[in-house]
């Protein structure tokens, strides 16, 4: 059997199973997984969707062949129709974290999972930064998008912890200065003939050194990041901020990231958060008032307390109860639903 696997045309050529350019070691483990039962699974460009004994699609929401199979980890703000009922009835069967929609009939429950571990090679709590932020940035409309949030939060360690705060992540050069002007741009370029007057234009204001009218200049920013893990190796804190808020069970790679690497994460997004990790664990962002009480809180905890939040974290990961977030739970459940093995 072999199995066509639609994903974003940047992960095309099977770089989809090399978790150095995916950014996740899911699909290179469900891969090996179907191999032991003789399956084997490409990238649609390697095997086209219509000859393809199976189908499965990641977060896709254009065309699709009939009778196939739906893994669904997006969220709301940045893939709305991943979470309209009427869309996903449309597919065999799908693959969410999104309990209200999980039917168990033809919608099942996975969690997003990775690869846990426990971190190495520990730099000493007094050789570290205070704090800092791995993201894209990023823009949206909706209701519950936390990049507005996350500019708030970027902006105040910028200000009042220049020395101790850096961030790091592709575009935070080309942070509007007006968030709405993003989303109007956005719009406009998906019209017939106003792709390429965008780009005349703005290279016209970067010939005419016009950009800081646009963009924000931002003192703390230093560029994107080859090796995430060695970056927040160096920080005492991680600010964690979903790409969206009041979700439950939604929980991205940040948080476990900030494990990984003995940073204690800043978290911000899933409303149920504290149900699935220990609230031990990570410093949860809702717990404070202001960010001048958030930033209190950083600054006056001592070398015990941090330690603490480590051990509990490694705690965790080595435990029975993070099993929901690792790969071989749900690819268990992938595959029991999608081959009835």
């Amino acid at each position: 059997m072999k199995i066509s696997l639609v994903v974003h045309e940047s992960l095309n050529k099977n770089r989809v199973f090399d978790p150095k350019i995916s950014g996740s070691s899911f699909y290179k483990t469900l891969r090996d997984e179907l191999l032991l039962h003789n399956i084997e699974i490409v990238t649609s460009d390697y095997l086209k969707e219509d000859i393809a004994d199976l189908v499965i699609y990641e977060n896709y929401s254009k065309s699709y062949k009939k009778n196939s199979f739906l893994i669904a980890t997006e969220s709301k703000v940045v893939i709305p129709k991943l979470h309209s009922n009427l869309f996903l009835s449309s597919f065999s069967k799908v693959f969410t974290w999104n309990d209200n929609l999980v039917d168990n009939k033809n919608i099942f429950k996975i969690f997003l999972s990775y690869d846990l571990q426990v971190p190495m090679n520990i730099i000493h709590f007094s050789r570290r930064k205070l704090i800092t932020n791995i993201s894209s940035n990023k823009y949206s409309s909706h209701k519950d998008e936390l990049y507005s949030k996350r500019v708030e939060v970027i902006k105040f360690f910028e200000e009042f912890q220049s020395f101790q705060f850096d961030f790091y992540g592709a575009d935070w050069d080309k942070q509007f200065i007006y968030p709405n002007l993003y989303n109007y741009v956005k719009k406009i370029s998906l019209l017939k003939g106003f792709s390429l007057f965008l780009k005349i234009s703005f290279k016209t204001i970067n010939a005419l050194n016009l950009n800081k009218f646009i963009y924000e200049n931002y003192n703390c920013y230093k560029g994107v990041v080859d090796d995430k893990l060695e970056v927040l190796r160096r920080y005492k804190f991680n600010i964690c901020f979903e790409n969206a808020t009041n979700v439950e069970s939604y929980i991205t790679e940040k948080i476990f990231d900030s494990f990984k690497a003995g940073c204690v994460p800043v978290y911000l997004g899933s409303s149920n958060i504290d149900s699935l990790i220990p609230k031990k664990t990570f410093i949860d962002f809702r717990d404070f008032k202001t960010l001048n009480e958030l930033n209190k809180y950083l600054v006056d905890m001592n070398e015990d307390v941090f330690n603490k939040y480590l051990f509990n974290a490694s705690e965790f990961i080595q435990s029975d109860a993070s099993n929901i977030f690792k790969h071989k739970l749900n690819i268990k459940i992938l595959i029991k639903h999608i081959l009835g093995k």
